[in-house]
């Protein structure tokens, strides 16, 4: 999923569950329940622990060049969060909240990050465990053009919804 993705995910739960443990909590949860559908191209997986002999440079670089954008637009709705907040009743905790969902929908994501820079066998066993939840609903992937509708789609709705539920 994209990075977007995953923060839109947390930022709605966050404004749902404005307490920080729980609406980080739920955006960890989010995360992998939102992994399990298939939602990457093939050529977009990254099967094997980075450095291992399977492991490919080029989706690697591709994956970082993406992820950099990604990155920039799930930054953007923090500051949406912050936007949103504003509109509520207790500013200062449901921004708290959604803050700490975003954090939590993102986290999964950057200790696989991790994995580029250290080599240990936490990192190797999270790296696995990440792939396997990819893959509990099917092995398959998608066409690039679906999987970028897909995402987008649960992004609007994930902000529209945090939107209207704030309002």
């Amino acid at each position: 999923m994209f990075l977007m993705t995953h923060a839109a995910a947390g930022m709605f739960l966050g404004a749902l569950v404005p307490h920080p443990v729980a609406a980080f909590t739920a955006g960890v949860a989010s995360h992998a329940i939102l992994d399990m559908i298939p939602h990457e191209p093939e050529d977009d997986l990254i099967l094997d622990y980075p450095g291992s002999p399977g492991s490919s440079n080029k989706s690697v670089r591709r994956r970082v060049i993406v992820s950099s954008f990604d990155l920039a637009f799930a930054v953007l709705l923090v500051f949406l969060s912050w936007f949103f907040s504003l509109k509520g009743q207790n500013q200062s905790g449901l921004f708290i909240g959604m803050i700490s969902g975003i954090a939590g929908g993102l986290l999964p994501d950057c200790i696989i990050v991790l994995t580029f820079f250290m080599n240990n066998r936490f990192l190797r066993w999270y790296f696995d465990l990440h792939n396997k939840i990819h893959f509990v609903i099917s092995r398959s992937s998608v066409p690039r053009t679906v999987s970028v509708a897909y995402q987008f789609g649960l992004v609007g709705l994930f902000v529209f919804s945090t939107y209207y539920f704030i309002t």
